[in-house]
């Protein structure tokens, strides 16, 4: 899909020029169907998934954040020095040791276990 291009700001391309690949943008009435074999898969296939999730408390991220500040501990990226107002106050905060090591809830250090991280 790297041939497609912004889509231009009409409903009606007056040529297929205007549009990168025409046929994925529109739909398309019966009559371009007829005749073309059909070779169409299943899907909705209902499929029961289980899952583990470790909980996180916004309390430890607001106070890694006080105490790391908002850029990047790895490679020093700052979201507000580069993007402005929009940027400000973001990052992610990551802990330094797996969440799910050991498997049990345990006490978290924010100055220790927590790290401000860009993941760009």
């Amino acid at each position: 899909m790297n041939n497609i291009r912004k889509l231009p700001n009409t409903v009606n391309p007056k040529n297929d020029d205007e549009w990168a690949y025409t046929n994925y943008f529109h739909t398309t009435n019966d009559e371009e169907y007829k005749g073309i074999e059909s070779n169409n898969k299943k899907e909705g296939k209902n499929k029961f998934l289980y899952t583990q999730k470790y909980e996180r408390n916004s309390i430890n991220r607001e106070k890694a954040i006080k105490i790391h500040s908002t850029q990047c501990a790895i490679c020093g990226f700052d979201f507000e020095e580069v993007y402005g107002e929009r940027g400000k106050g973001f990052i992610e905060i990551h802990h330094r040791n797996l969440l799910s090591k050991p498997e049990e809830e345990r006490q978290i250090n924010p100055q220790a276990d927590l790290i401000p991280v860009c993941s760009k």
